[in-house]
């Protein structure tokens, strides 16, 4: 196992509790203000990273800062819901509602 992925495994439920919450407050559209400010409220204050505004209902830039040499990682990863129904399950539902 790669440090890479011991460090994924060591946030793996952190970072499922992220996408659920995005996922349950969806934003329809190029504009999407409420997951911005989610984003980035779950790096602000962190040592190490560098917060980039892009439009700010829009997108934003997350930089993390390695204190060794070795590979990079990007991710990305669209911020926009679309507007339909995937399940019929209660713990699947978006809050709000319309969807």
């Amino acid at each position: 196992m790669t440090n890479i992925d011991k460090d994924v495994l060591d946030y793996f439920e952190q970072i499922k509790t992220y996408r659920r919450y995005i996922h349950s407050n969806p934003e329809v559209g190029a504009e999407n203000p409420e997951t911005v400010k989610y984003v980035k409220a779950q790096f602000e204050g962190l040592d190490d990273v560098i917060i980039t505004h892009g439009e700010e209902k829009a997108g934003v830039v997350i930089d993390i800062l390695c204190k060794e040499d070795g590979p990079t990682i990007g991710f990305r990863g669209d911020m926009d819901a679309l507007n339909l129904c995937e399940s019929s399950c209660s713990n699947h539902l978006p809050k709000k509602r319309g969807f």
